[in-house]
């Protein structure tokens, strides 16, 4: 993105007539000078600060658009990219014990079109290897088609759901994708029941 392009994107964001009612106030340039000369550089990369950022934005919290608190110096192409996410789709990433509800929170929540990585289903799909224990193959397989989907899920165009058992990749991958990370718990008797139940499930189906 040029530079014309990043003040394209920045004016795009003041066009709303309240909006630029403010930034186009003296109390606010007053407020921006002072915290840039407190703040030269970009509070993310270190570079020369040009922009003054709201953490909150304008039009969501007026008590806070003089509050130094809510502010943070910005070089223009840090600033660009954070405004660029907002309007990016929401990401999600769940979490938890096996039997723990996480599927049930997705199938809640999504929506037609949406993006899900849910290990087991694929497993089920692409291998026919719904449940453990799956040989390597199958595990490097849905290794390196995760790493695809994640790769996908930071450029995403749709609402993303990422069904990740274990806790430390989850919190990675969320934070790497600027996700909400939702962590499953449920009361261990039923956790236990539904995976009896399971079980019960696939042999049935294994007859």
């Amino acid at each position: 993105m040029d530079r014309r392009q990043q003040h394209r994107l920045y004016d795009q964001n003041r066009r709303d007539p309240e909006a630029k009612k403010f930034y186009d106030s003296a109390a606010w340039k007053r407020t921006r000078e002072i915290k840039l000369t407190n703040q030269p550089t970009c509070e993310i990369c270190g570079r020369f600060a040009e922009m003054c950022h709201h953490l909150n934005p304008v039009m969501a919290d007026e008590a806070g658009r003089l509050d130094p608190a809510n502010l943070k110096s910005l070089c223009m192409a840090c600033h660009s990219r954070l405004e660029a996410e907002k309007s990016r789709p929401p990401a999600f990433v769940i979490t938890g014990l096996p039997a723990s509800g996480k599927t049930y929170w997705v199938n809640q929540h999504r929506q037609r079109g949406d993006a899900v990585w849910d290990a087991d289903e694929i497993a089920a799909t692409v291998f026919q290897c719904p449940r453990y224990p799956r040989p390597k193959h199958v595990l490097d397989g849905l290794a390196a088609l995760r790493d695809g989907f994640t790769q996908y899920a930071m450029i995403r165009k749709a609402p993303v759901y990422m069904i990740i058992a274990d806790t430390a990749d989850a919190e990675r991958i969320a934070t790497q994708l600027g996700a909400e990370l939702v962590r499953m718990h449920v009361p261990e008797s039923e956790r236990q029941s539904r995976l009896k139940t399971r079980t019960a499930d696939t042999t049935t189906r294994g007859l």
